[in-house]
């Protein structure tokens, strides 16, 4: 869908993680703690992105959660729309999209927000030679 984008501020992205009860445990941008208690201080999460995903599979450590503001192109007068996600893929080409909106020199860029299908058969496991397909978000700045 075609939609408006003010500026590189109306992305945001940190790293969560939820206890049982709801309750946030960790929180940080992969580098520093953003809890009211330890803002600042090194969060300890690994450095590498592989890493950080395998901790937080494995229930030890937090998960993206990015969000991206905007309004529909098409009808402004709706108001402001958020998307939320925990996608791995989009934490990692994030920087990619605040680096585009930071190149353009107008207040709000136009840009097309989508799903893209990504398949792929796992290695190993017990899912087999079984293909394996999910929706990934993806911003365009145009």
């Amino acid at each position: 869908m075609r939609v408006v984008v003010t500026g590189a501020d109306a992305i945001g992205s940190d790293l969560k993680l939820w206890s049982i009860g709801g309750v946030i445990i960790h929180h940080c941008d992969g580098a520093e703690s953003l809890a009211d208690d330890r803002k600042g201080e090194p969060c300890g999460c690994p450095e590498l992105l592989a890493d950080r995903k395998a901790e937080a599979k494995a229930g030890r450590g937090p998960k993206p959660d990015t969000s991206t503001s905007f309004r529909l192109l098409d009808v402004p007068g709706l108001g402001r729309f958020q998307m939320r996600s925990g996608s791995w893929d989009l934490l990692r080409v994030l920087h990619e999209y605040v680096s585009d909106l930071d190149g353009i020199r107008r207040a709000a860029a136009v840009c097309a927000l989508t799903l893209e299908t990504v398949t792929f058969v796992p290695k190993g496991g017990p899912m087999g030679d079984k293909i394996v397909s999910y929706k990934k978000p993806a911003l365009k700045v145009d």
